[in-house]
């Protein structure tokens, strides 16, 4: 069975030192918790799109790939402030300032990823009878997830076994 659930995210300052959980100052904007807001939707968690460079070869129906790229992963979240909207609203814009990098943590089923990003912009919506909302545009220069906690592998070489803690 296919799990839709979303994930739970947190939000906080890049720490000084690698850490394996998730920091407690950190912010979560998934669950309404202290009254902040929810997340209704998130986009951009699947495999960011690639920019592949292409050259037509000469006299031929074929191309060649001359190079390839991944620029950057654009996570956009859509937060609705829980009530006090006003004050919620201006908590939103100081746990997201523009000009800070951050760290968002995605926690689902036990496993927890985190990724570095910066906001891009943030659009409120109103429409009549539905809930005031954020759409966050999140931009995150390094594209790929890692994993917040370490992983161990252990790897038999002949008569030897060779430990390796570190991401996989």
């Amino acid at each position: 069975m296919l799990d839709t659930a979303p994930p739970k995210i947190y939000v906080s300052k890049v720490p000084d030192a690698e850490t394996t959980s998730i920091p407690s100052d950190a912010v979560e904007l998934t669950s309404g918790v202290d009254g902040y807001m929810i997340n209704s939707s998130i986009d951009g968690l699947a495999r960011p799109d690639a920019e592949i460079a292409r050259s037509a070869l000469a006299g031929a129906d074929a191309s060649r790939i001359s190079g390839r790229h991944i620029p950057y992963r654009n996570i956009v979240l859509d937060v609705i402030p829980m009530p006090e909207i006003n004050t919620n609203r201006e908590r939103l814009y100081n746990i997201l300032p523009y000009g800070e990098t951050l760290r968002f943590y995605f926690e689902k089923r036990g496993k927890v990823v985190f990724i570095d990003g910066e906001t891009e912009k943030m659009d409120g919506t109103f429409a009549p009878g539905k809930p005031f909302s954020f759409g966050v545009s999140i931009i995150c220069p390094f594209p790929w997830f890692q994993s917040a906690r370490p992983h161990s592998v252990n790897l038999v070489v002949g008569d030897n076994t060779v430990r390796y803690d570190g991401d996989i």
